[in-house]
């Protein structure tokens, strides 16, 4: 029960696309429902992804902010904020 299991990702489409009245027909959570049953399967612990939804679309400081979110969790993965979905 020692590893862990995030999820980054960006999309092509913004967060209100991810709904089941919209685009793409499904919530995120939905989207990783899978990934996380294989992590709990594997007895390991569900972190909350990391989600930059509309990506291409993001201003650079923007890009820039979650970039440096990104490696602050990189260099700290499993500190009490990472896995509460604080970072």
């Amino acid at each position: 029960m020692g590893k862990y299991w995030r999820s980054v990702i960006t999309t092509g489409e913004p967060e209100s696309a991810y709904r089941y009245d919209a685009l793409n027909r499904y919530p995120m959570s939905d989207v990783l429902r899978p990934f996380e049953l294989t992590a709990a399967m594997c007895r390991m612990h569900w972190m909350p992804p990391i989600i930059v939804y509309w990506a291409r679309r993001q201003s650079p400081q923007t890009l820039a902010s979650h970039a440096k979110a990104y490696g602050e969790w990189l260099a700290n993965p499993v500190s009490a904020e990472a896995i509460d979905g604080r970072c």
